[in-house]
Order: structure tokens, then sequence, then C-alpha cells
């Protein structure tokens, strides 16, 4: 039987949420379970996971959701007893029980990290955008999980991170590795002399796996949001990781995957990879014609 809980207004990041999805999904008498924000994209993914209801239906992307297929309805009791103290154990660091440092605006950010050049935006999308153009005018790159973020505030972000001389990945990006550094959801795989760039996060998700298992390692996988190579956005930050990567001494090899681009973006891109002065191997996911 299916079983529904809502969270009004509470926001969970996608990546802590997956994380108690799995643990919920070990107790005893749970067919299967799903934890999402209720955006438009996750309801269709609880539809197609056969976990949808009339509640989740219902909820806005603001809401958190629970839909949890149990043997006994007195199960959701657990299952929110479950959720509840693995919240807690979020507030409190890993290994000695202190309480993990945290900042409530930019400025104590800023104040506790001065160096920092790289943003992690995860938040529900209508304040996306916002956070994001805070961070550029600090100087500083941005990495957007969020999703929900209109195409033209993406395409603003981006003109102005090209402007400065950053890097806008996202919105509605799951995954990327930066000098070896996973971020957000993220296999850890060998560094190495491979770069690649990507507007499909299941093809780097899938390609850094198979270039590990290879015996082989990546220095960058960058991932550009699936709208990047859109014609509204132009693969902006595409072409910029591709200038990046060419002046990167330390990548060898570069991949370019992505599900296929809008016609005129494909033929820039694909103009400027013609000209790099590295190897690059280019896979648009679901193309049928080579040319």
């Amino acid at each position: 039987m299916l079983r529904t809980a809502v969270k009004k207004g509470s926001y969970h990041d996608s990546v802590v949420l997956m994380l108690l999805t799995n643990q919920i999904s070990t107790i005893q008498g749970v067919k299967k379970a799903s934890v999402m924000m209720a955006t438009p994209a996750n309801k269709d993914i609880f539809k197609q996971s056969g976990l949808d209801t009339k509640e989740l239906m219902e909820s806005t992307a603001n809401d958190m959701v629970i839909v949890a297929d149990v043997e006994e309805e007195s199960l959701l009791d657990t299952i929110m007893k479950e959720a509840e103290e693995f919240f807690q154990k979020q507030s409190v660091s890993a290994g000695n029980g202190k309480e993990s440092q945290s900042a409530r605006s930019w400025d104590q950010a800023l104040g506790q990290l001065p160096d920092a050049n790289l943003a992690v935006i995860s938040i529900p999308g209508a304040y996306a955008a916002l956070e994001a153009d805070r961070a550029l005018d600090e100087d500083m790159n941005v990495f957007m999980f969020s999703d929900n973020v209109t195409i033209e505030d993406e395409k603003n972000l981006k003109e102005k991170a090209h402007e400065k001389g950053l890097v806008v990945m996202g919105p509605d990006c799951g995954t990327s590795i930066i000098q070896g550094v996973p971020i957000a959801f993220t296999n850890s795989v060998t560094p190495g002399a491979i770069g690649i760039i990507g507007a499909s996060g299941t093809g780097i998700q899938e390609l850094t796996t198979i270039i590990d298992r290879l015996g082989e390692g990546v220095k960058n996988a960058i991932g550009t949001g699936g709208r990047d190579l859109s014609t509204q956005v132009g693969g902006i930050t595409m072409m910029d990781m591709i200038d990046a990567m060419e002046d990167d001494d330390s990548v060898a090899v570069m991949i370019v995957i992505s599900k296929p681009p809008a016609k005129a973006v494909r033929e820039k891109v694909s103009a400027r990879l013609s000209v790099c002065k590295k190897p690059v191997i280019t896979l648009f996911l679901g193309e049928t014609r080579v040319s």
C-alpha cells in the first residue's frame, strides 16, 4: 500500500534526500520509497517509479514529500521517526559530535572562507538565480544543483560569468569533478589526465566510472547543465570550458558528451573542437548520423 507524508515548506538538498531515501528503503516492511521535493520534474520521477499519490500531486515545489510502498500502514510512523532522526544528525559533524560550522549570511560565509572560489547552490529555484548572481559578484564560480531556474536567468548568469572569467555549471547540474574533487552526486574515481565536459549528468557518471574501471583517471568532469547547448543559451559554459581545458597542461585528452544539441550550437562547438590543440573525443548521445 502507498502512504504519503508531506512536509510543507520544508526544503532539503537533493543529495541529502537521496541519502534519506536509501536509509528508509532498508526498513523492514518497506517495499519501495522515495523522498524528494515536489517539483514538476520530481513528480514525474515519482510517477515513473509507481509512487504517485493524490497528496503528492497536490504538493508544491517547496514541499518535501515521502512516498512509500509499505506492508503495514503503521510503518509510516516509523519512517517519519527515521526521517526526523536523520535530519537531526545532519546538523552534527560525523566524527566528534560537535555542531558543524554554519553561516546564515553571505558576510558570515565569506568571513569563514575568505579564499573560497566556488559556490555550490542547492536551494529552491525561485531564489537560486539571485544567490548565483551574488556569488559571481564575489568572484566565485558557481555550481547550481538547483532546478526550476528560468532559461533567461541561466543565460544572463552565464554571460556574466563569461565576462568575469568565471563559470556557471548548471542549473540542474548534479555532478562534476573539479581538480579531482567530486562535487554533489558524483562517484569518487581515480585522478588522471582526462578532462570531460558534459551536458548529460548520467553520461558523465557512466563515462567516469568506465574510465576508472579501465585504469585511467579523470582530472576534471564539468557539468554544464542540460540546457547549455540549447539555442537560447548557446553553449556558453561548454565553449568556455573547452578553452579552459585546452589551456590546462594537466589535461591530456578531452571528452565532450551531451544529449543532441541545437543544430547551430552543435556546429559552433564542432568548429571549435576541430581546431583544438589536444585530442578530443565527442559523443552526442542519441544522434544517428555522424558528420
